[in-house]
């Protein structure tokens, strides 16, 4: 590029000829290699530099101060740029395009020798590794795949080439449920396909998927069920905290992010998604365990703030806690509560909720 450069007399240019120079003859001449190797940033930012210096006839004998930035002349025209190309970028994008060529046509004569030379199977669900001795376009591949694979959306259809756990396939959910899962998915389990979660009926397996504990994962129970088998599970996943303990606050979260949209409580910020309420509430939870530590006084902790901690009652009695949400005006509000004994276990009213409500 700088030998082509140098063979042209740019002081005879106009700035319109060497802009059209640019565009057409020197962004042009690294794409053929962009196509099938992986260009590194820095070589892609010194032809762009050279670039740039053609185009406002600055060398190094002659230096001259750019008029306008050069992440404005990258811009499309109708943004007020020259539509000159980012280098970097546009190597991405044709390494994504090899991705995705070979993720959609196995059955291609250079997919079947890349797929045979590198022990790769697009259909298991592996990323491709990239050997010390693998070619440029192999390296290609291995550096754009992920970027490739976070923009596949999944069809299921007949669910047996679709990954439960790893694979977008809800509609609706921009991320796979591997994301919303607090345990942690087997090996055995984490490719298996939609397909094997469905039974011989053609309804879901639920029990199957409710032992990765996946966050508002919907089935078949009412929702009381749904609600008291969550919070009834003493079981501690990634944390030192019970699942009820983590499920509860997270539903409260939920259940006031809800009431401030509702009472229209225009000073909150926007409506959380599920996900971030739900990593808000898991963090919420570890902070108040480490809080009961600090009040405990145990080795290693400082006390630095005292929070309101729950008396039990005594045995035999049960403790009602409630809480409510009224509106600025105080014209609307939504109220609820919870019944627990002297052991912290929720308890379920054998009564009829309306009746007694306030």
């Amino acid at each position: 590029m700088k030998l082509k450069i140098v063979n042209w007399n740019a002081s005879s240019l106009s700035l319109v000829g060497r802009i059209t120079l640019g565009q057409s003859i020197l962004s042009v001449m690294p794409l053929y290699a962009m196509q099938t190797a992986n260009i590194l940033i820095g070589s892609c930012r010194d032809m762009e530099k050279a670039i740039r210096g053609f185009v406002w006839h600055s060398n190094e004998e002659s230096r001259k101060m750019s008029l306008v930035a050069w992440s404005t002349i990258l811009k499309p025209k109708a943004d007020g740029g020259l539509c000159f190309q980012d280098l970097h970028l546009v190597n991405n994008a044709f390494g994504m395009k090899v991705c995705w060529e070979l993720f959609t046509k196995p059955t291609s004569l250079w997919v079947r020798v890349l797929a045979s030379k590198y022990k790769f199977d697009s259909e298991a669900g592996l990323n491709p590794i990239q050997p010390n001795s693998s070619s440029p376009l192999w390296r290609l591949v291995c550096k754009n795949w992920d970027h490739m694979m976070t923009n596949v959306a999944w069809i299921v259809e007949n669910g047996q080439y679709v990954h439960f756990w790893e694979h977008k396939w809800l509609p609706g959910l921009d991320l796979p449920l591997i994301e919303l899962v607090v345990s942690q998915v087997p090996d055995s389990m984490r490719f298996r396909a939609v397909a094997s979660f469905v039974t011989a009926l053609g309804e879901w397996d639920w029990l199957l998927i409710y032992e990765q504990k996946v966050w508002f994962f919907y089935s078949n129970l009412s929702l009381d069920a749904w609600l008291f088998r969550n919070i009834a599970d003493m079981q501690c996943y990634q944390t030192d905290v019970s699942w009820g303990v983590v499920f509860g606050v997270v539903i409260w979260l939920l259940w006031k992010r809800q009431n401030r949209a509702v009472l229209g409580d225009d000073s909150q910020p926007a409506a959380l998604t599920v996900e971030v309420v739900c990593c808000v509430g898991t963090q919420q939870v570890v902070k108040i365990v480490a809080a009961v530590r600090v009040e405990q006084g145990l080795p290693g902790t400082r006390r630095e703030e005292r929070l309101g901690l729950w008396l039990t009652p005594s045995a035999g009695v049960f403790k009602l806690n409630t809480d409510a949400s009224p509106a600025a005006d105080g014209m609307a509000a939504y109220d609820g509560g919870v019944l627990r004994d002297n052991h912290a276990i929720w308890k379920r009213p054998d009564f009829d909720t309306n009746s007694w409500r306030l």
